[in-house]
């Protein structure tokens, strides 16, 4: 090259070119975007059980000053029991699901030969995956329904106080 730069072209296609560029631009928007879903959804359950006394101004508002705190135990809360889930669907199923493949995309053949291979693998472990997933289920939906529940328990409060 004439800038003395070696570069490695794969062959690529528009289709995984547009999910690149969607990628990138989630990565770039989701700093600004983040906080703004948080301010405005966080309060959506208990807006909707208040009987219409608050809207999007006073979720706004609420979550005002709180919002990296809200993020903090958002994440606090999801990641362990997601952590959890992944393991034991690497302990039924082997480390190697979690192995990328990467010389195999620029192969579309080997690509859906694996992924044909990885359903099979998880067809034959179902049983125990879905066991997995409702042994889990109660905590994880506990810990996403807590915050709102919270959140309408204190908005009741100011209201009968």
């Amino acid at each position: 090259s004439v800038t003395g730069v070696q570069t490695c072209a794969l062959p690529i296609s528009a289709g995984q070119a547009a999910l690149g560029f969607a990628g990138l631009l989630a990565l770039v928007l989701l700093p600004v975007l983040l906080p703004i879903f948080v301010r405005l959804g966080y309060f959506i359950v208990p807006a909707a059980l208040s009987g219409g006394k608050y809207g999007l101004e006073q979720s706004w508002g609420l979550a005002k000053g709180n919002v990296l705190r809200i993020i903090a135990i958002s994440l606090a809360v999801t990641i362990p029991p997601a952590l959890v889930a992944t393991l034991a669907t690497g302990i039924v199923l082997g480390p190697d699901v979690f192995v990328p493949h990467w010389d195999m995309l620029t192969d579309k053949g080997a690509l859906d030969r694996m992924a044909l291979e990885q359903l099979r693998q998880r067809a034959a472990h179902l049983p125990m995956l879905e066991g997995i997933a409702f042994i889990l289920a109660p905590f994880l939906y506990g810990l996403c329904f807590s915050a709102p529940a919270f959140a309408y328990k204190f908005l009741t409060a100011k209201v009968e106080a």
